[in-house]
């Protein structure tokens, strides 16, 4: 015979166990993250040094991604779970996205009109990489433009 009174007690304190394993882990994460480095830099063109306006510089490891937006002078500040409040030091991976201008056709028709090389698409493809520790704060990086079509 089946006894449910004891598969549910079980099935309680299983549950108990992976409440009590996911606030644990979830505490041992955000106290990770407290050592966080503010973290800044600018994107420029290597053809002529200036500046890219628009887009959002994006620093992946594994499984973590941090971004910061760029501005009209090519600078961004990287922002985690909060605003321009850097990352964990580590070794990062470094891609853009978002490096469009938008353009508006004579039908009203609006495309986007990529600014830099494809490769910047990717972690995987960009070759730009860092390594963030307490002491390096800034981290500027050129790209090439997109080739015209």
């Amino acid at each position: 015979m089946i006894n449910f009174q004891h598969i549910q007690e079980r099935s309680f304190t299983l549950t108990k166990q992976l409440i009590s394993i996911t606030v644990i882990l979830t505490l041992l994460f955000c106290c990770g993250c407290s050592d966080k480095v503010p973290l800044t830099g600018k994107v420029t063109f290597t053809d002529d040094g200036s500046s890219l306006t628009t887009g959002t510089v994006c620093f992946v490891t594994e499984g973590f991604v941090a971004r910061g937006h760029l501005k009209p002078d090519g600078t961004y500040k990287i922002s985690t779970t909060g605003k321009d409040d850097g990352l964990p030091p580590g070794k990062y991976k470094v891609y853009l996205v978002d490096a469009v201008e938008s353009i508006e056709s004579k039908d009203g028709n609006v495309n986007n009109v990529p600014l830099i090389d494809s490769r910047y698409d990717s972690p995987d493809t960009s070759g730009l990489e860092c390594e963030v520790d307490a002491k390096t704060r800034q981290f500027d990086f050129t790209v090439e433009r997109a080739r015209k079509r």
